[in-house]
């Protein structure tokens, strides 16, 4: 008997030999399809992210920044005591608060000057700080008490005691002449700091010796005692008894 191959022979064969291949196929791409078709319609349907700015942080810290600025434009205020008295309306001891505190601050907490007050030998600019005495004089009295902006040897020190004004307290001067306020002056001068100006308001002393004694400090160093104002050219034991009461070290 006579084989044959159907396989060649049957054309309906072939038809769904080949459509049972491609079914799978066409499966898996409608699948595939539709998967992405799904996803597409999910990511365009998702809500937008809304990502929130830290805007209050920014802004408190942007206000802690313009308030440190403004900080430090602004001149530091402190609070000192000061006691005030002679020639103003209210004298007393009075707080006196500010960045930059001056006599003219003092003696407006105490009321303003008197009438009488001589402001030709007070420094309304002097700095003061805390624990300041300040003495307004009155027109005629020494200029020996009276606030000045000077550094110089405090006037109710004795001469034996050495101390010294603090440097930034208005102390009396010891550079005004006999002749600015009419009466004999007695104030006692540290001849260890005192200028030339304030060494001639002492008896004798002229512009020379005034000078000498500059030159001889800066040259030998500082005087020690008294006495030793007589290593100075020109000031005997004669000068120097005129000159004892009046000075100090």
């Amino acid at each position: 008997m006579e084989r044959r191959d159907i396989s060649h022979t049957s054309p309906l064969l072939n038809k769904l030999s080949l459509k049972g291949r491609r079914s799978p196929v066409l499966v898996l791409i409608v699948v595939c399809a539709v998967l992405v078709g799904f996803g597409a319609v999910r990511f365009l349907s998702r809500p937008a992210l809304t990502v929130e700015q830290p805007v209050q942080a920014e802004q408190s810290e942007s206000d802690t920044a313009s308030k440190q600025d403004e900080q430090k434009g602004q001149p530091q205020t402190s609070r000192i005591v000061v006691d005030v008295d002679g020639a103003v309306n209210q004298p007393g001891v009075f707080d006196v608060e500010g960045s930059d505190i001056r006599v003219r601050d003092a003696i407006e907490a105490a009321g303003g000057l008197t009438g009488d007050a001589d402001t030709a030998q007070i420094n309304l600019a002097a700095t003061i700080t805390d624990g300041t005495k300040i003495h307004i004089p009155t027109k005629g009295e020494n200029a020996a008490t009276s606030a000045t902006a000077q550094t110089t040897q405090s006037d109710t020190a004795s001469p034996s005691s050495g101390s010294s004004a603090s440097p930034s307290t208005p102390t009396a001067s010891s550079a005004s002449s006999p002749s600015s306020s009419g009466s004999v002056n007695t104030a006692v001068v540290n001849i260890n700091t005192a200028t030339a100006e304030e060494l001639e308001t002492l008896p004798g002393v002229g512009a020379s010796t005034a000078q000498k004694i500059v030159q001889n400090r800066t040259e030998q160093g500082p005087f020690t005692s008294k006495e030793d104002l007589m290593r100075v050219s020109g000031i005997g034991k004669k000068k120097y008894a005129k000159l004892e009461s009046r000075i100090c070290v």
